[in-house]
């Protein structure tokens, strides 16, 4: 597991414990089983979204150090 995602593991679980709910997004290029691209999520998404327990909203993107968002 690299870093990044560890990072955003422990804020999921963090936030968890508050009450959150916690929506992690997938991003990526992706290959079907017969070799074929397929590309999943949105270029400025956050990785993390969700709401608390009264209905903020929030959008979290995780980057590990000396990283810059994309």
């Amino acid at each position: 597991m690299n870093k990044e995602t560890a990072l955003q593991n422990a804020i999921r679980v963090a936030l968890s414990s508050e009450g959150c709910a916690v929506f992690r997004r997938n991003h990526g290029l992706y290959y079907t089983a017969d070799g074929r691209p397929v590309k999943i999520g949105v270029d400025g998404e956050a990785d993390l979204s969700g709401h608390t327990q009264t209905g903020r909203a929030w959008y979290i993107e995780v980057k590990k150090a000396g990283e810059s968002p994309r």
